[in-house]
């Protein structure tokens, strides 16, 4: 699958010339990785090149190579006791530099985690438009009638308008129009398939209390994308998602099940968090994201063991054969 990655690649990008290749690897707080293996491997390596080869970053979490090639490169970072990473680049000119952040390991543990692909209507599917559903982030569905959940944790509705234009352009429209598969299709059904939408999720805290955090960009290159704990403040109730969202890497924080003493001060809470692999927000009424529910009140860890799901899906189910740390192929 590597090769597939790489040969993918457009041509629009073809380098002639050698590339200086740094990069410096860090931790979450900005202290150097030594001894961090950076393995580059090449796409098209120039003359005797060798196709990969490993290095050793130094005290400074630094690695530096000159590579010849007249492509991209896959670059993999490993080190025990933190997450891997692994990105496809396309560099730009003769001197590439990138810091990259290496989360540590520190504390993995069990979480309900469930998985919504995001292609084709396979995700989240919304019972109705236009209308709010309560979803239970622990179980995994909406709450009844429309599913099998049991508390509440947000509340969310999609909204969709139709822009009046087609993916693949009015001309072409008009012609697979005539085509015997579309001819007897109504308007209606021609949007479905070919129509461009404006689309929206909004997203609700279902308690009082609760709360969702801002979109946060996350580390789409590492096995651990967002923070290891969910923050403790910056909540707010709600939230929007739109199609400008869609192959965005960026996560939410969710703050519910919320407790409080007759003060009004929070004692006890339920934290998740939403990633996007990345999201996909689907013009059927589906959208396609990861959610993790941590069930020990009060603990805001969710840095999840991929071998302590406590979900338990079906083989029917797209969680079934999901492992949220590895890599893709």
């Amino acid at each position: 699958m590597r090769f597939i990655l790489l040969i993918g690649l457009s041509a629009n990008f073809l380098l002639a010339d050698d590339i200086q290749v740094s990069m410096r690897i860090i931790d979450e707080k900005g202290q150097p990785v030594e001894k961090a293996k950076v393995n580059i491997y090449l796409a098209f390596p120039k003359a005797q090149e060798k196709v990969s080869r490993d290095i050793l970053t130094n005290f400074r979490g630094l690695v530096s190579n000159l590579v010849r090639t007249e492509a991209g490169f896959h670059v993999f970072i490993k080190k025990e006791g933190y997450y891997d990473s692994e990105l496809l680049d396309q560099p730009g000119d003769k001197n590439y530099f990138r810091e990259i952040v290496l989360p540590k390991k520190i504390n993995p543990t069990a979480l309900y985690a469930k998985f919504y692909p995001g292609w084709k209507d396979e995700g989240l599917k919304f019972p109705r438009f236009d209308e709010w559903f309560n979803y239970d982030l622990k179980i995994g569905d909406w709450l009844p009638p429309e599913g099998k959940g049991e508390t509440a944790d947000i509340r969310m509705k999609f909204n969709r308008e139709f822009k009046g234009e087609w993916f693949i352009g009015e001309q072409k429209y008009q012609e697979y129009r005539q085509l015997p598969e579309y001819i007897q299709k109504s308007e209606e059904e021609m949007r479905e398939i070919w129509g461009v939408w404006n689309m929206r999720i909004e997203i609700q805290a279902a308690d009082k209390k609760g709360g969702i955090s801002k979109l946060i960009p996350f580390l789409s290159y590492s096995q651990l994308k967002m923070p290891h704990e969910a923050p403790e403040f910056g909540y707010q109730k709600n939230c929007t998602l739109t199609e400008a969202d869609n192959n965005q890497e960026k996560g939410l924080f969710i703050r519910s099940r919320v407790i409080t003493d007759n003060n009004g001060r929070i004692v006890s809470a339920h934290y998740s968090k939403i990633t996007g692999v990345p999201f996909t927000i689907i013009h059927a009424g589906a959208w396609g994201f990861i959610h993790y529910f941590n069930p020990t009140p009060n603990d805001r860890n969710l840095e999840f063991d991929p071998k302590k799901n406590l979900y338990q899906p079906t083989p029917k189910d797209p969680s079934y054969s999901f492992q949220p740390y590895q890599l893709p192929p």
